[in-house]
């Protein structure tokens, strides 16, 4: 397909592993006491710049929250000059000035973790904004929901991508560096993830979302 097309010539960064959320299900929980650093202005230079002599073409914000790094924008500057295409993954609870950067110059395409059960009710409204703001411009916009097997949460994405006319990625939750969830854990609940998967694409079907 063309996502896994894409993965092969996309190098992965995290360039922090400190976030601005606290997100149930975040794969990286507990990183960041073994990676406490953000990378420097510098060895990310260097890294785009050895990547593109390796026949990487795309760069890939991870983290943690990439956007929260003090130097985030610079670093989008130095793909730019590079002319490295960029992909970000985001929880999109960015400031107006980074949503202003990623209009001015906007990322390839953005995929955003849908943390709003986690996001405090004062936040919301930016979250919101973002995203709609995001879905006008020029890039590629997914929403990425995580199934749990048990609630409904799930009907708030599929109701946002119908809104903004969105593509859906869904995904298992991923065993976490430290806590829940655990491999054992998300295994014994395949059958519960299925009948929601079920679910949730019969409800997209239905609305014409993908």
């Amino acid at each position: 397909s063309w996502l896994f097309n894409l993965r092969k010539i996309t190098l992965r960064v995290c360039i922090t592993y400190r976030c601005n959320a606290t997100c149930e299900f975040c794969y990286a929980r507990g990183l960041l006491e073994e990676f406490p650093k953000d990378m420097s202005l510098d060895d990310f230079g260097y890294l785009v710049r050895w990547a593109k002599q390796r026949g990487w073409r795309r760069i890939m914000f991870l983290g943690g929250e990439p956007t929260i790094h003090p130097q985030f924008t610079e670093m989008l500057d130095i793909c730019y000059s590079q002319d490295i295409p960029v992909s970000l993954l985001t929880n999109a609870l960015f400031n107006g000035n980074i949503l202003e950067k990623l209009n001015l110059r906007p990322v390839n395409d953005i995929a955003v973790n849908y943390p709003l059960e986690d996001v405090p009710l004062i936040h919301r409204k930016q979250f919101l904004h973002n995203l709609e703001s995001l879905s006008q411009g020029k890039g590629f916009l997914l929403l990425s929901g995580i199934l749990d097997g048990q609630t409904d949460r799930w009907k708030k994405i599929v109701e946002t991508a119908e809104k903004l006319k969105s593509i859906v990625f869904w995904s298992l939750p991923l065993p976490t560096y430290v806590g829940k969830p655990t491999e054992e854990k998300i295994f014994s609940k395949l059958r519960a993830y299925g009948v929601q998967l079920f679910e949730i694409l019969k409800t997209c079907a239905q609305k014409d979302i993908i």
